[in-house]
Parts: structure tokens; C-alpha cells; sequence
């Protein structure tokens, strides 16, 4: 546990969550700490910091620990890859994917070509439910592939469509 103040701090715990407060413990935004066991923390400023945790892990958390993604903790029976929506989209979509266990998750978008154009999640995460917001500005208009892999096991692939 770490507090700058009465009011802001955090918490982490040995099953992979931290918990935020800025309301002095009356409320918790939790955050996923990809299922490490910490054995200390060292928070850089209210927002901030560094855990260390099992297996020679060091984590860097802050407010925002992986842009562009929204996790809930709610444990779901099996891995599931949604379909992006809007599809069409222009400039972002959001894909949503269920993981049951903590795992080494990575979520590539591929062209038309099969050609990976980025690796938009390559991270730890703890079980849930996870939406991730994708921006395509950078690209041009046309088909692409998504493709989830948990654990070097892949669970899914799905077609999106960028129209500008």
C-alpha cells in the first residue's frame, strides 16, 4: 500500500489487481497488474509508479498503465474474440475479448495481405473482460484482420473494414 496523501493512493494485492483511490479509500478503480505477486512498490508521484512482484517482474503502473484498453474484472467460462464495432469504422473501432486466466495476450492487426501492420496489445493481463480501442488514421482505407493469441494458443481471427 502506498499513499501520497490522505486522499491518493494505492493498493496492490497478491492475485494481480492494484486499486487507485483518489477519494481517500471511499472509492477503488481497480487495474490489472498481469497476475503478479508484489513484494513492494515505489510510487514517483500520486499518479505513478513501480511494483515489483514474483518472478523478477517489475511492473510500471500508472493512472492509464495500457493505453487504449478498458478491463473489467469480471471472470469469463471461456477465451472469446467479439467482432469490432462500428464495422465499418472511421478512424476507431473497439474489439472486445474474454479471457478466463491470466496469460500472455497479444492482439495483432494484419492487411488485406496477411502482412502484420502492428502489434496493438503484447502484455500480461489478468482475466476479464477486455475492450481495446483501436485508430486506424494511420492507415488507408480498406480490409483488415485482427487476430487474438493467449499464451501462443490462438483463439480467434475477425475482418474489419476502415472506410475514410
Amino acid at each position: 500500500m502506498n499513499f501520497s496523501n490522505f486522499q491518493n493512493g494505492w493498493i496492490f494485492g497478491s492475485n494481480g489487481f492494484a486499486g487507485r483511490t483518489s477519494t481517500g479509500g471511499a472509492s477503488w478503480v481497480l487495474y490489472n497488474t498481469a497476475g503478479s505477486t508484489p513484494y513492494g512498490c515505489y510510487m514517483t508521484n500520486t499518479d505513478s509508479g513501480f511494483v515489483v512482484g514474483s518472478s523478477a517482474y517489475v511492473h510500471k503502473i500508472s493512472k492509464a498503465p495500457v493505453s487504449g484498453i478498458e478491463w473489467t474484472p469480471e471472470i469469463p467460462t471461456a477465451y472469446t474474440l467479439k467482432q469490432n464495432y462500428p464495422n465499418p469504422f472511421n478512424p476507431t473501432t473497439t474489439i472486445e475479448f474474454a479471457i478466463p486466466k491470466s496469460g500472455m495476450v497479444s492482439l495483432k492487426i494484419y492487411d488485406v495481405a496477411g502482412r502484420e501492420i502492428t502489434s496493438a496489445l503484447n502484455t500480461m493481463l489478468n482475466p476479464g473482460l477486455i475492450k481495446y480501442t483501436f485508430s486506424g488514421s494511420s492507415y488507408s482505407s480498406g480490409v483488415y484482420f485482427y487476430r487474438l493469441v493467449v499464451d501462443g494458443k490462438v483463439i480467434d481471427t475477425k475482418k474489419m473494414v476502415l472506410v475514410k
